[in-house]
């Protein structure tokens, strides 16, 4: 295992466990995929109310300090806080020689466009269609 790993993934007596030191963190279950999908929907939970609680905070602080620093900080973290949350996940994964483009499942049927579109829609694997080959 990595010494720099923030997390880790391992099968333990036949069950995968996702355990995350720093939050204190372990999911155990069947199948891999639902012990990530779990993993992913807690992290982005604790997170998002991290990003909130940090902006309340500045707010408050804000109200008795009028500090302009204050204001730049608590617009930041905004700011950060809608790209991560309210922007539609994406990220590109290698496989072998490929690499695939993946889009959350509720942002699948939009088009594509600009981001990877060259690569593969990995987001349209459970029906297969990711290989057809869509330049015919």
């Amino acid at each position: 295992m990595a010494e720099n790993a923030e997390a880790y993934l391992r099968k333990v007596d036949g069950r995968y466990e996702f355990v995350h030191p720093a939050y204190d963190l372990k999911i155990r279950g069947p199948y891999v995929e639902w012990v990530l999908q779990a993993a992913a929907d807690v992290i982005a939970q604790v997170e998002q109310t991290k990003t909130l609680g940090e902006i309340e905070e500045l707010e408050l602080l804000s109200e008795f300090d009028e500090d302009a620093q204050n204001g730049i900080q608590i617009d930041s973290l905004k700011y950060e806080g809608n790209n991560r949350f309210e922007v539609l996940p994406q990220c590109l994964i290698s496989l072998g020689m490929a690499d695939y483009k993946w889009v959350a499942s509720k942002g699948a049927s939009e088009p594509k466009k600009g981001f990877g579109e060259r690569l593969h829609d990995m987001s349209l694997t459970r029906s297969q269609s990711w290989l057809v080959d869509q330049t015919a």
